[in-house]
């Protein structure tokens, strides 16, 4: 990674730009800037702008909002029906889970299946992914419900429960809700103390006549509904069918002998108590009326999976990305949300609005032109000093990625850096290749055979073996170093193209301080930086510490413990904790700044070798 004077560039391509330092015992401060990249997706905006990953599920609160489950986003989102307005109010846009007692907006959920409003003013959120069920306070923040198989003896049992698949949830009167554990082929109710009850299913995947409820077999529950009957009703998916549970027994109310159903995935109720039922096979919504007869109510639609309706009859879906309304007595069926696009990548584009895919390593040239490796698209874009952004580089479609007889391609790049010459160097991951693109726009293959493993400590960089290189970075004397990360040590590539062994012994530990480089562990290197007076620093990722090969050869470490975690603000670097730290570089003033992965900071080292945290507040997100 290469740092020059106008600030400081991150691998997702956020700029860090200084502002005041503060005393010797205060941390430097800075401001962050996004430069290149867009997270749009609507918030703020018109509804029927806006952009959705699959709108899964949907629910409607008496306020007239309506919230959508955008499982591959990892959000719900709300839309007010009034002014049309889309907002986020629980998930950032990734995928994860960093607890609860925080703010919905900042809390991270895992592919969310399904909402339901309960009646105490709350949002429940199946959180498919993390295996639990959450819950939206009215006052914004967020608490788990169920799931998390935790072994605290004092917590509720349904806390203690573990969950398998939580696909959609429904909640009654009291307080109780009801969890369809879409892989458990089970449907449990919570009371409001959290006590755990089966209401439906023996936990086999399968269909037998049995009117006891708990004994029954049920094939991936899925959508849920309470009856105006009072009965719960079950969108039993691979038995074809809806069931209907109450007082314990549990029987078809549709199913093959009515309707031909293929994939029933959500139910819901009218006011006048008729049945609806989305079928995303057959792209069909079908309604079962009091008087008992059923038909098909809308058709023609590409996998729907989710239908809500408001009191005044006004019928809602969710159909792939989008979200779609009926009125009563309408002849067609009109988009409300979901009609937007995610921002054009086209090149020539102001690169603060083009969206970025899979960002994973930069490079700056003397020059002020912004390199990175889009790993996602197998590519490497510049963004301009004017600002725009463009394609110099991407990856070909042979089965390796560059043997497609149109010349070099890459294959998976994640990292980039420029040498004083202004070539720009590229780390191909699993292509273990180093590709280099010069000033007139060539690119040429010049180390790894493409095959993963090691051969011997020095050789011709044409000839040498990577496993796995991840972070470069170019030294003024034209030498380039690579992290060689599934080889754990780092590599030197000598202006005569001949590779060599700088650090590591090529098996996967932690010791050697004090030593030859060339005898100490690394496990698992991912990125270097080189300092002006030719130090090299090692990002050594599982080893969760920052080490320093010294200009003498000899190795120590300079930030971390070695073991993960998250400790030492404002003291001595060597005895706080970092969490997987993958990149590292060296600012103008010989300050080491190291991206603290697993603990989602960016930390600077002080030349006085204090650490302190410069970016970042320990939530995966995007805010600021």
């Amino acid at each position: 990674m290469r740092w020059v004077a106008r600030g400081i560039v991150l691998a997702w391509a956020t700029c860090l730009v200084p502002a005041v330092l503060g005393g010797p015992a205060s941390p430097p401060a800075y401001w962050v800037e996004t430069i290149a990249g867009a997270n749009w997706v609507g918030d703020g905006g018109p509804a029927i702008e806006a952009v959705f990953g699959i709108a899964q599920a949907l629910a409607l609160d008496p306020a007239g909002f309506l919230y959508v489950a955008d499982s591959h986003d990892h959000r719900v989102r709300r839309i007010d029906l009034r002014t049309g307005i889309i907002d986020t109010v629980a998930g950032q846009g990734v995928p994860g889970d960093n607890g609860d007692g925080i703010l919905a907006q900042r809390a991270l959920l895992k592919h969310p299946y399904d909402v339901a409003v309960d009646f105490q003013g709350g949002v429940l959120v199946a959180d498919f992914g993390n295996g639990l069920v959450r819950r939206i306070r009215p006052d914004g923040y967020l608490e788990t419900i169920a799931g998390g198989n935790i072994s605290d003896p004092t917590a509720p049992p349904a806390r203690r429960l573990e969950l398998k698949g939580p696909r959609n949830v429904a909640a009654d009167r009291s307080g109780a809700l009801f969890i369809a554990a879409f892989l458990e082929h089970r449907v449990y109710r919570i009371d409001p103390s959290g006590q755990v009850q089966v209401v439906a299913g023996n936990g086999r995947a399968g269909f037998c006549e049995n009117e006891d409820a708990r004994k029954a077999c049920l094939n991936s529950p899925a959508g849920l509904a309470l009856g105006p009957d009072g009965a719960l009703y079950v969108a039993d998916t691979g038995n074809h069918r809806v069931a209907r549970i109450v007082n314990g027994r549990i029987s078809t109310v549709f199913g093959p002998n009515e309707v031909a159903l293929e994939q029933p995935v959500s139910v819901a109720f009218d006011t006048q108590g008729q049945l609806y039922v989305v079928d995303s096979s057959l792209g069909c919504v079908i309604v079962k009326r009091r008087d008992g007869r059923a038909g098909i109510f809308l058709a023609g639609l590409e996998n729907p999976q989710a239908v809500a309706l408001a009191p005044d009859g006004t019928l809602y879906l969710a159909v792939g990305s989008k979200v779609l309304r009926y009125r009563p007595g309408s002849a067609r069926v009109e988009l409300i949300a979901g009609g937007g696009q995610y921002g054009s990548d086209a090149d020539g584009r102001l690169a603060r609005t083009a969206p970025l895919y899979g960002p994973m390593g930069i490079g700056l040239s003397e020059a002020g032109e912004l390199y990175v490796a889009e790993q996602a698209v197998g590519r490497v874009r510049v963004v301009r000093p004017d600002g725009t952004i463009w394609t110099v580089a991407k990856a070909g479609q042979g089965p390796l990625g560059w043997e497609d007889g149109s010349g070099p391609r890459l294959r998976d790049p994640v990292a980039v850096t420029v040498d004083a010459s202004g070539n720009v160097w590229i780390s191909d991951y699993s292509g273990n290749r180093i590709w280099r693109l010069d000033s007139t726009g060539n690119l040429s293959l010049i180390g790894g055979t493409g095959d993963a493993g090691y051969d011997v400590d020095q050789n011709l960089a044409a000839r040498a073996i990577l496993n796995r290189p991840r972070g470069i970075a170019a030294s003024p004397r034209g030498h380039l170093f690579i992290a060689d990360s599934a080889n754990h040590r780092v590599r030197e590539l000598d202006p005569a193209g001949v590779i060599r062994r700088i650090a590591g012994t090529g098996t996967a530990g932690y010791g050697g301080d004090g030593q030859s480089s060339l005898v100490a562990q690394l496990n698992t290197p991912t990125d270097v930086a080189i300092d002006s007076e030719g130090n090299l620093y090692i990002a050594d990722s599982a080893n969760h510490c920052v080490r320093k090969v010294r200009s003498d050869g000899l190795i120590e470490t300079v930030a971390g413990t070695g073991a993960a975690g998250f400790s030492g603000e404002g003291g001595p670097a060597r005895e706080a904790q970092l969490h997987s730290p993958t990149g590292v570089a060296v600012d103008t003033q010989g300050q080491l700044i190291i991206a603290d992965t697993g603990n989602h900071r960016v930390r600077l080292v002080d030349k006085a070798g204090r650490i302190w945290t410069i970016a970042g507040d320990g939530f995966a997100g995007f805010t600021g």
